[in-house]
């Protein structure tokens, strides 16, 4: 009887401690679905199509220029848009299309343009004369609530198409704060020559000119990382591949920058011109807190122009 009475404490702590990993085990389980993509079907499109890419076969709904498609989303989350342009399956060149998406009953929209190319590791199942592009993300934070979304393709073509596929993502307001302090946030510099756009791996960015007359200046409230990512521009006068930056902080020499690189393979002008982009360049400054002016010159005046991107990242 003894050994009975010892046992017993001992069985239920088995099963307590059992029981306890379960939960556990559940608790990680529903953590790790809360994190994981979920495919969401829209709410209004004119027709769904199916793409097979190896062995995977997935729903896509089609975005007319006259036909959008609306999206009922339950924030907070983040959306993932996959996008893919419809080619003819004789064209082998990229296309660029622009998708506008307004949420709610706003009439200002978010637009987002990209620069597509035929996938060959994905077909239509029904469209033997098409080939679907490649795929091309288009990322939304969607606030807490219902949202209606509406997606519109602008463009005057109306025999062009773009499939789309939904997937959402629960973020809790931690991890969501977290990603976004730990990304580079593009800024629009306060002084440059000119502003150019330049399709880099298929995506339309902005970037700014500047000039040994005409320098890049940026005003910024640390304290703060500012990335200035540069591109020395070629034409058939230009023979170097290195050029020199002077960063002054508040008119005072700060850093003297010198680079060597070459023509960029994955970077063309959105207008097509005599300028050739070079390979990317860039360097990081520490703001100090309070705020500064930030001055980029080039130095040596036979470079004629070099292009520039600025970001900033929080730092906590």
């Amino acid at each position: 009887m003894k050994g009975r009475g010892k046992s017993i404490p001992r069985i239920f702590l088995k099963i307590a401690i059992f029981a306890l990993f379960s939960a556990g085990l559940l608790n990680a389980y529903a953590a790790s679905k809360k994190s994981e993509w979920v495919t969401l079907k829209p709410e209004t499109f004119k027709d769904s199509i199916k793409i097979k890419t190896v062995d995977k076969e997935r729903d896509y709904y089609s975005l007319y220029a006259d036909n959008p498609v609306g999206l009922k989303v339950k924030g907070p989350v983040r959306l993932r848009v996959i996008t893919r342009f419809d080619f003819d399956t004789s064209i082998s060149i990229s296309e660029p299309y622009e998708i506008q998406v307004f949420m709610d009953d706003s009439t200002e929209a978010k637009t987002f343009v990209n620069k597509s190319e035929p996938s060959y590791m994905s077909t239509f199942l029904s469209l033997p004369n098409k080939t679907p592009g490649k795929i091309r993300s288009i990322y939304l934070d969607i606030p807490e609530g219902i949202h209606k979304m509406n997606f519109v393709y602008n463009t005057n073509k109306v025999d062009k198409v773009v499939r789309l596929r939904f997937q959402s993502k629960y973020e809790s307001k931690t991890e969501a704060l977290a990603r976004e302090a730990a990304k580079w946030h593009f800024v629009k510099p306060d002084k440059y020559k000119d502003q150019i756009s330049l399709y880099i791996e298929n995506k339309k960015r902005k970037y700014f000119r500047f000039t040994p007359e005409v320098p890049l200046e940026i005003v910024v409230q640390g304290p703060i990382l500012l990335k200035v990512l540069t591109r020395l521009e070629y034409d058939d006068k230009i023979r170097t591949d290195t050029y020199e930056l002077l960063v002054f902080e508040d008119d005072y020499l700060k850093i003297e920058k010198s680079f060597q690189t070459k023509r960029a393979s994955r970077a063309s002008y959105f207008e097509s011109g005599k300028l050739v982009p070079a390979v990317k360049r860039e360097f990081i400054v520490e703001v100090p807190e309070g705020k500064h002016t930030y001055k980029v010159l080039v130095k040596d005046p036979k470079t004629v122009t070099v292009l520039a991107r600025t970001f900033v990242q929080y730092i906590n």
